[in-house]
């Protein structure tokens, strides 16, 4: 699996990997955004009543903004949009704008998150969001939603075990490294880097540690591949 902005995931690891550089993963320290796009035919006749039809399925569209951030961060966006072909090819993405409190997380098995409000997951393929991302800001791991108790709760399938987040780290809903899940969804980018500006430079060592370079800011959208 393919996931912005940190590459291949792989088992026990919190860390991504493209061309066999590793990256973290890093929100956006501006704003991130998500709505549904819906495709709808309207027509009007002359005594004002009106026919519609679905012309698609409904879409999402994500935006991510960036303000100032460091050239290794910008370098990371730039390698990863590089790694996929820009809008060639499909990845994954954490809808970071729709983070969801659990009441508890159980993970005897398969992980179950109480949550009061289960309308953007899905067990149907190719149907809303398939993956639920655990995430306490320091490790996280990726389910595959296999039952959705409608408002309830979520069982994840966490056999593939991508992220190095424990179970006892994900059953902590409370404090400082308190677990929030979010859902994830495949998508291509729209227009790349296109959008992006340089702000200041930093006279420092510029390298994949330090924070020397340029500053850049902008914004990234993306297109779910699928319906929500």
């Amino acid at each position: 699996m393919d996931l912005f902005p940190i590459g291949t995931v792989a088992a026990s690891s919190n860390k991504g990997t493209i061309e066999g550089v590793s990256y973290s993963m890093f929100e956006p320290n501006s704003k991130v955004s998500s709505r549904p796009i819906f495709s709808t035919l309207v027509t009007r006749f002359e005594n004002v009543s009106m026919a519609t039809r679905k012309k698609a399925e409904p879409i999402l569209t994500l935006s991510c903004a960036y303000d100032g951030i460091f050239t290794r961060e910008y370098r990371q966006l730039q390698h990863f949009i590089d790694f996929v072909e820009a809008e060639l090819n499909s990845f994954f993405i954490v809808d970071l704008s729709q983070g969801l409190s659990p009441s508890s997380v159980t993970t005897v098995s398969n992980w179950v998150a109480n949550i009061d409000n289960t309308r953007l997951f899905s067990t149907i393929t190719n149907k809303k969001a398939n993956y639920v991302f655990f995430w306490n800001a320091l490790s996280w791991k990726i389910g595959q939603v296999s039952t959705v108790t409608a408002n309830t709760s979520l069982t994840c399938d966490v056999s593939d075990d991508l992220g190095a987040m424990t179970a006892a780290q994900a059953a902590v809903v409370t404090g400082n490294l308190k677990t929030l899940i979010y859902p994830m969804y495949e998508v291509f980018i729209s227009g790349g880097l296109d959008s992006f500006k340089q702000v200041e430079f930093i006279d420092e060592t510029i390298n994949l540690t330090n924070d020397g370079g340029a500053t850049y800011s902008g914004e990234l959208s993306f297109t779910s591949r699928y319906k929500v």
